[in-house]
């Protein structure tokens, strides 16, 4: 696609992938060890996952997993000492048989096969010299400095440390290192400083930062041992000795002791850590413990605000961590010679797809559009025209049918004039965006007054809901301006899914209005009027959401029929099903045995159920079926929609050659590959939403974030990966991109998730993310809150890139 900017300069677009400059002179040898005596089932997966991580620690070698045919292989250098050929697995015994020949690896002429091997291989090569950097911290694909930067706040008890990711990403047959950059959050006080005295057992299973003199790494707080560092004692892996903690520790740093060893108290507690991930209990001192804060903790969070990089500074950073940490890795004797200039690739963008909203109005974003079109605009109004659209009263929703009960539940803490105006207000919104002028909602109010704790918080809203004799219906809850962080989650979890709730803050909501000198009564603040109506704006459009009425539809038809959307967190799965562009489209949610997988049995059971009633009526049988997974799909999961898919087709509600395929939507991926756009690599800004690469035939990555649309920091596109079936990955693509202009909550912004996805992010997160039930249900102190309540922000969740 070939685009000028405003000077009329031609646009280029980069990424944060930097070339391997010499890949066609790398090789290497290596060898094939075949796995055998683990049994198939659904946990071969996770049993081969850790063999070749017990291996790799065994030989200090890079192993690679192979399939070929119906057999895997481990491959090693071939200069690797040869592991124990009997590895337990618990209950398993795996063996490894090697094979007598040897390859060779030739970098410069790689296929589908040897690509993960060279990757992994590689992988290994660059991490050995970032392990060996005394200025860094961290581990695997995640490094961090260990001088902190300035302090953000000067008020804040949280250090930022500046850090990168790493990966190595292949773009068809070429390697690539992608290079993103990273921040981590630590306390600044030890862990004792931070006790204070309190019992430890506050922080257990908390993730920390050990400091083990000048080596740095996360570990797991697993409990206190009962005795100081002095007195606790352990055995040395391969010494006939043991030793306590005190002594294995300064024997250790000896020689260049950082201040934190040399003041090692003797009498300081020690404890038992794991590596995250890891269940080996292993030894240590709390006060050598920093706590690592999440991002999502509520001053982190507001760290980490004024911490996102625009484009251009991101980049550099990037430039720089290339130039400074990977010029210095071997392999095979052979320097590895990474370019520090970012791969520029070829600039292509998917045009917008029309889209269709009632009365017959379809908006589309193209100079060339089909006569049918009402409604033709460039691309930097189409978030404008699209709410425009949607508010205008008299065109209404595509779905008109009526609402079932609806409620407003308020607390009696928000003083009565700023409850009151906030339900005119939002009734009215939802009269405009329903273009039903009836609409109506029953306020309750709840006693907030005096509550302190869960426990409290939650009774005073159930209380209400009670008394009301309120079983069933949709319900705009405005949380008290206290509520403790698991209300939100807590609420929409135990009362799913008689009654569903979209919730504001009393605190957000308060913030809009000011009181009038010498008397009670509140008005809007009035240079916040704008924001206030768009926030109640944006609370509408999240109601209609909840009540499943969709605003829109895509106008044109995708390139596959029907799509099933599956994700699955602590053990519930959220499915979404959409076909008809979007006209037909819901979200269930269902128990399932595992944390983050579905059974064979699961998968085949929730899709007959599901997809039975949607086949029966359709005068014409889908000929494509795509699963959206979000993260990864398991064997398991394959193997669930293969039989109930067989059983459709024997049922005559699938027809025989219809297309079956699975595509991974990576939200969260190492890989951290990003786009960039400008005339100039040193002015570069996000790229235009619909920018996309195809790194080869199974995965490609699409921006569905960026210009035109403003947020702060850098746009993160969507890597989507065909895990099965003959699927076109343009097409596939293309579609994210098109299942992404569905953004209800939000119509004037941008959505990094298909519809597909984002249904079972909003639904999911609350009624399957973890809450303290047990402090809600029992009245006790609860320990001080670490995570972030969960605010509705709508608007800029929406917008997040």
């Amino acid at each position: 696609m070939n685009e000028h900017n405003a000077g009329g300069h031609p646009l280029h677009q980069w990424t944060n992938l930097f070339a391997i400059s010499n890949q066609r002179d790398l090789s290497i040898t290596y060898r094939l060890l075949k796995i055998t005596g683990l049994p198939p089932g659904d946990h071969f997966e996770k049993s081969i996952n850790q063999l070749v991580k017990m291996v790799q620690y065994e030989i200090k070698q890079p192993v690679a997993l192979v399939r070929r045919e119906d057999a895997h292989f481990l491959a090693i250098p071939a200069e690797a000492t040869l592991p124990q050929l009997k590895q337990r697995l618990m209950p398993h015994l795996a063996t490894l048989v090697p094979g007598e020949e040897q390859y060779i690896l030739d970098f410069g002429h790689l296929d589908a096969m040897t690509m993960p091997i060279a990757t992994i291989f590689l992988q290994f090569a660059l991490r050995t010299p970032l392990m060996r950097d005394q200025q860094l911290w961290g581990g695997g694909q995640s490094y961090h400095f260990k001088r902190p930067m300035g302090s953000l706040r000067a008020d804040s008890e949280i250090d930022t440390y500046p850090g990168f990711t790493w990966s190595i990403v292949s773009l068809q047959d070429r390697l690539c290192l992608a290079v993103d950059s990273k921040k981590r959050y630590i306390d600044r006080l030890w862990l004792p400083e931070r006790l204070n005295g309190r019992d430890a057992q506050h922080y257990l299973r908390r993730h920390c930062l050990y400091h083990y003199g000048h080596e740095w790494y996360e570990v797991q707080l697993w409990g206190l041992t009962g005795a100081s560092v002095a007195e606790q004692y352990f055995p040395l892996e391969g010494e006939a000795r043991d030793v306590d903690v005190l002594t294995y520790t300064r024997e250790r740093w000896q020689a260049n002791p950082p201040p934190w060893i040399r003041n090692l108290d003797p009498n300081s507690p020690a404890i038992l850590y794991r590596y995250p991930g890891n269940k080996k209990d292993r030894y240590g001192a709390l006060a050598l413990c920093k706590l690592t804060i999440p991002t999502s903790s509520a001053e982190a969070a507001e760290l980490h605000r004024h911490a996102i990089l625009e484009p251009a500074a991101r980049l550099r950073q990037s430039i720089t961590t290339v130039e400074r940490h990977f010029q210095h890795a071997e392999l095979g004797q052979r320097a590895i010679h990474i370019s520090p200039t970012p791969l520029e690739v070829e600039r292509r963008v998917f045009p917008v797809p029309p889209q269709r909203f009632a009365q017959g109005r379809i908006l589309a974003v193209s100079e060339v559009a089909p006569p049918e079109v009402t409604d033709r605009v460039p691309l930097e109004q189409l978030g404008r025209r699209r709410k425009r659209l949607v508010l205008d009263s008299q065109l209404g929703p595509l779905d008109v049918t009526p609402f079932d009960a609806q409620y407003l539940l308020l607390p009696q803490g928000l003083p009565r004039a700023i409850n009151e105006d906030f339900e005119q207000r939002l009734v009215q919104a939802m009269r405009e965006v329903s273009g039903q002028p009836s609409y109506s909602m029953r306020r309750i109010l709840y006693n907030d007054r005096q509550t302190s704790g869960l426990y409290q918080q939650v009774q005073a809203i159930k209380g209400a809901l009670t008394r009301e004799g309120i079983k069933h219906g949709y319900i705009f809850l405005v949380l008290p301006e206290r509520a403790e962080h698991d209300l939100h989650n807590y609420i929409k979890r135990t009362l799913w899914p008689d009654l569903q709730f979209q919730c504001a803050t009393a605190q957000k909501i308060r913030s809009f209005y000011r009181s009038l000198p010498g008397q009670a009564d509140y008005q809007p603040i009035p240079h916040l009027q704008q924001k206030l109506v768009s926030y109640v704006q944006y609370c509408a459009f999240s109601m209609m959401v909840v009540n499943r009425k969709w605003l829109w539809m895509l106008a044109a038809p995708l390139h596959y029929d029907l799509y099933i959307g599956i994700d699955v967190l602590h053990r519930m799965a959220g499915v979404t099903i959409l076909h008809q562009q979007g006209q037909k489209l819901f979200f269930s949610n269902h128990p399932c045995a595992q944390k983050e997988k579905l059974t064979t049995r699961e998968v085949r059971d929730i899709l007959l159920k599901l997809l039975r009633p949607e086949l029966r009526p359709m005068p014409e049988r889908p000929h494509s079926i795509i699963v959206h997974r979000d993260g990864r799909t398991f064997a398991s999961e394959l193997k669930g929609l293969h039989l109930a898919v067989s059983e459709l087709k024997r049922e005559r509600l699938l027809p025989d050659d219809v297309i079956v395929g699975v595509v991974d939507i990576r939200k969260t991926t190492a890989d951290q590959v990003r786009f960039f756009e400008g005339s100039r690599l040193q002015e570069v800004q996000n790229p235009t939403i619909g920018s996309y690469v195809v790194q080869h035939a199974q995965q490609g990555i699409v921006a569905t974030t960026g210009q035109p649309f403003s947020f702060p920091g850098t746009a993160r596109p969507l890597a989507a990966a065909i895990v099965e079936g003959a699927l076109d990955i343009q097409w596939v693509l293309e579609d994210i991109f098109a299942l992404s202009q569905l953004i209800f909550t939000a119509p004037d912004a941008c959505s990094r998730l298909p519809i597909t996805i984002k249904l079972a992010d909003d639904f999911l997160e609350p009624i399957a993310g973890e809450a303290d039930e047990e402090a809600a249900q029992y009245e006790e102190e609860l320990p001080e809150a670490l995570e972030e309540e969960a605010l509705i922000e709508i608007g800029d969740k929406a917008t997040s890139p």
